[in-house]
């Protein structure tokens, strides 16, 4: 959500920035503004698309709290076992995972509970020795 929300900002801001420079192109075409008032309209639109390009918003990491509260089994402790609910809370710690990168994998001997908060997690099971999934 937060990359999307992120995208949806920079084409949105973009779009606005070109939309100032064609109103302020075809006012002055029109003769609705002073020479002065056009230079200085057309040197704060380009520096704002300029800062905006050279600075476009970033997507910012969520935080712990927020993607733990936003999970159902987390929603449902709170409400049953506020102890138990702080207890998860208090030792999750976030992990990111690339596209393709495994999580887990058979026979592991780790003792996690995996939560995922953001994105898609697929999985393959090998139903018998010979590469069947």
């Amino acid at each position: 959500p937060e990359v999307a929300s992120t995208i949806k900002t920079v084409e949105v801001t973009r779009l606005l920035l070109y939309k100032q420079l064609d109103f302020v192109h075809h006012t002055a075409h029109a003769g609705g503004l002073e020479e002065s008032e056009i230079s200085l309209l057309y040197e704060g639109v380009e520096r704002d698309l300029k800062n905006f390009l050279s600075h476009p918003p970033l997507t910012e990491r969520p935080q712990k709290d927020e993607i733990l509260n936003g999970l159902p089994l987390i929603k449902l402790l709170q409400k049953t076992d506020d102890v138990l609910c702080q207890a998860v809370k208090s030792s999750a710690k976030m992990v990111t995972f690339s596209s393709g990168q495994d999580i887990i994998k058979k026979n592991s001997t780790e003792d996690t509970v995996l939560l995922i908060g953001r994105g898609v997690v697929s999985y393959t099971i090998n139903v018998d020795n010979t590469g069947t999934t």
